[in-house]
């Protein structure tokens, strides 16, 4: 299952053996059904998502209690409620899997551990927050 992470990351910057099974290491594969939310609202992100395979949405209820889709994901890329798990603070969105998935997740405890250890993985993670802003600029 890391075998995607690992070549999207080598697509970018090169990783040494070492990285690699950092990557191994710090980053959980999980498999959840369709329909399970894996996020909830209200609470902080635990985790950033890499989807392996499956669809995912970041989800928040409008005033009128109505569900509203912010974001959808596919393989090969990442998700979460990136500032607040960035920054630790409660969401208000839900982050479900709209089919049977694969993800790799880590903490943001663990990535900043990964960050520091190596050099390739801050550059890819600044990267995947900075594709995240970009979106998120966009969509606003």
């Amino acid at each position: 299952m890391h075998n995607q992470l690992i070549q999207l990351i080598s697509e970018r910057t090169q990783l040494s053996d070492v990285e690699r099974e950092l990557c191994i290491q710090y980053f959980e594969p999980v498999l959840y059904p369709k329909n399970r939310v894996i996020e909830e609202e209200g609470k902080i992100p635990q985790y950033l998502y890499f989807v392996v395979s499956g669809f995912v949405r970041l989800f928040h209820y409008n005033y009128k209690g109505d569900e509203v889709t912010t974001h959808i994901n596919c393989p090969p890329g990442f998700i979460t409620s990136y500032s607040n798990f960035t920054n630790q603070i409660r969401s208000d969105e839900n982050l479900e899997c709209i089919t049977e998935c694969e993800l790799l997740r880590i903490t943001k405890t663990d990535l900043d551990l990964l960050t520091q250890k190596s050099p390739a993985f801050k550059d890819f993670s600044f990267l995947v927050f900075q594709k995240s802003l970009s979106y998120n600029e966009k969509r606003a």
